[in-house]
């Protein structure tokens, strides 16, 4: 260009400000609704990242107890296999132990055997429960999701780590998240801890910053424009 051809160095134009972030209110609790939330007829409330509501818990499976849910199926699926081998080797001891070695009253044997019966069909659902939010937890795809047909970009999102958390000395989010399986501390049922830079991010709690205009996305949702930055 003619500036160039002084030698003279043309200031660029300022780069467009970041573009307004819609954010939801809920309709039914009138609540700031958290990105990926869905709001819980049962419990009432908005649920971040839920995935289902549970009545064997009787509560909302979230951001905030899905590793207690996963040991919870986890935990019944150990003691099904301890109740299995402990009647297993009753009943090993019995065949071993010759005529008259082990006479057992009518209802100790009915015992062993709904024992055994709840055994298999508890072991066998919690196995498909455990398999599933696997693949939950993996793809980062919720069954809210999967039922509202969502897509998320998620190449860079480590879905271990936010339901196991994680912190910056050991990974945390920064080292593609699938390092937290490995953490024996994710099998204890300790709370789960997240770095404060990332906390409000995964957890969806914010205050944004609101103006005055009002919108309805593609749910039909309230929807109010929000500047970027959070306070």
């Amino acid at each position: 260009s003619e500036g160039e051809a002084r030698g003279v160095v043309l200031k660029e134009d300022p780069p467009p400000p970041p573009p307004k972030r819609p954010v939801r209110m809920c309709r039914r609790c009138n609540s700031f609704k958290p990105p990926r939330a869905h709001h819980c007829s049962i419990c009432r409330r908005c649920v971040t990242k839920m995935d289902h509501h549970c009545p064997w818990v009787n509560n909302c499976v979230g951001i905030g107890n899905h590793k207690f849910f996963l040991l919870f199926i986890f935990y019944t699926f150990l003691a099904c296999g301890a109740s299995m081998t402990a009647v297993a080797a009753s009943f090993f001891k019995c065949a071993h132990a010759g005529h008259g070695g082990c006479d057992q009253n009518p209802r100790e044997v009915l015992y062993a055997v709904g024992l055994v019966v709840e055994g298999i069909l508890f072991g066998l659902f919690t196995c498909c429960m455990m398999l599933d939010q696997w693949e939950t937890v993996s793809s980062g795809m919720t069954q809210i999701d999967r039922l509202k047909g969502d897509t998320f970009d998620l190449t860079e999102r480590p879905n271990v780590n936010e339901v196991f958390g994680g912190d910056e000395r050991s990974g945390g989010r920064q080292n593609g998240g699938n390092t937290a399986c490995c953490n024996v501390v994710n099998f204890l049922p300790v709370a789960v801890k997240f770095p404060a830079s990332i906390r409000d991010e995964v957890m969806g709690f914010c205050v944004p910053c609101y103006d005055t205009r009002d919108m309805t996305d593609k749910n039909g949702e309230e929807v109010r424009s929000m500047m970027p930055e959070i306070v």
